[in-house]
This record gives C-alpha cells, structure tokens and sequence, in this order.
C-alpha cells in the first residue's frame, strides 16, 4: 500500500496497491517535496516533511477498504492486515502517541 502523489492529469494523491500491506510508503512522483506535502495534506491523507510522510490511519483504512471492494476482495481479511501492519508499525514507533497517524518514508521518482 502506498500513497501516489503525481502532477499526471492535475497533480492528485491516490492510494495504490490496496492489498499489499507489507510495504507502505508516499511517492513523489514527478513533484517536488513542497508539492508533494501540500497534495496530501490537502486529500486529507495525512502531511508530509522533509524526511517523512505521516498518512492519517482513517482515511488509509478508508481508501483501501473501498479499493479492496471494488475488485471483489475479502474486506474483512484485509482489514484484520491492515490492524496488524499499523500494530507492527505501533511496536516500532513509527505511528503518532494516539495512533491516528502512522509514518511513512517517501520514494522520490
């Protein structure tokens, strides 16, 4: 699961690979970092830094239920992943102290 954030057709952030919950990251693609930080804060997919990405847990569980849905997945298998990369996440102190926001590296291509 990663959060896509491309200036392609009107610069947009977009959650892809929905079912891959071993690798979450943001990536910039074809924007710089200020562009990038500005294009998910305002999706409402979390905010970003220099260094990080901190992708708002709701709005991930959200997006990826939908996605999971819509091709015909098993919605309930892939939220029981989706809590346990975020407890995994939890347990290496990579989420904010109440747990709403969960911090990803961010790829730049």
């Amino acid at each position: 699961m990663f959060v896509l954030v491309t200036a392609g057709g009107g610069t947009q952030a977009t959650v892809e690979d929905a079912g891959n919950l071993k690798q979450l990251h943001a990536e910039f693609r074809g924007v710089s970092d200020r562009t990038g930080a500005q294009v998910i804060a305002a999706s409402g997919l979390g905010s970003a830094d220099e260094e990080h990405a901190w992708l708002d847990v709701s709005a991930l569980r959200a997006a990826g239920d939908e996605s999971v849905r819509a091709a015909g997945g098993d919605a309930a298998d892939w939220a029981r992943q989706f809590d346990a990369m975020i407890a995994y996440a939890a347990s290496k102190g990579w989420t904010d102290p109440d747990g709403s926001r969960v911090r990803a590296h961010i790829i730049r291509t």
